[in-house]
């Protein structure tokens, strides 16, 4: 019987050791038809600035986000440069995060779905649209040379799915470009 009792605490610190904490948001994935359809702008930038600041109750920070505009696939009303609104950042040494919100360096090249979200109490503010989902960064593929479409949603837990990469989130620039201008000729 004393065998039992120490065993059963081995056991149990055994088993309580093997959990892992998982930080993810939980949500729908959204394929390129709904990202396309819920947004207002969907654009071809490079990242201008990146600007972290609270609110004016000092309870919550956001990040803005200005990029300069190469090519509007939808939306902007011929604006140079659009800027959008994130929840999280950074000031000084203390930062909030909203697990699965994209994430922005200044020069990075992007492709963005916008909408107008309510971040921010009393303002309309534009924001990216699904979180992480709605954020592309463009890079070139060393070993073919072309411009590559590359989202990271790691952090987020989609419902009802096996939680792996999707086909589309590393897809050629221009086959998502096209598949984003047959959906806005659908909507047409």
């Amino acid at each position: 019987m004393k065998i039992c009792l120490v065993k059963f605490p081995v056991l149990f610190l055994s088993l309580f050791m093997l959990v892992e904490v998982n930080h993810a948001t939980i949500m729908k994935r959204m394929s390129i038809g709904e990202l396309t359809r819920s947004s207002g702008i969907i654009a071809i930038g490079k990242v201008v600035t990146v600007e972290s600041a609270w609110n004016t109750e000092h309870t919550m920070i956001f990040t803005n986000v200005e990029v300069s505009i190469d090519s509007a696939l939808k939306g902007s009303d011929q604006r140079d440069n659009i800027t959008f609104t994130l929840s999280g950042g950074i000031v000084g040494n203390i930062e909030t995060v909203l697990i699965g919100s994209p994430r922005f360096n200044v020069g990075e090249n992007t492709l963005l779905f916008l909408g107008n979200m309510d971040i921010i109490p009393a303002y309309n503010s534009l924001s990216v649209i699904g979180l992480s989902q709605g954020k592309f960064n463009i890079v070139t593929d060393p070993g073919t040379n072309s411009k590559m479409a590359v989202r990271h949603t790691s952090d987020i837990h989609f419902i009802g799915e096996n939680n792996g990469a999707a086909p589309e989130d590393r897809i050629e620039l221009q086959e998502l470009i096209q598949f984003i201008r047959a959906e806005l000729e659908g909507e047409e």
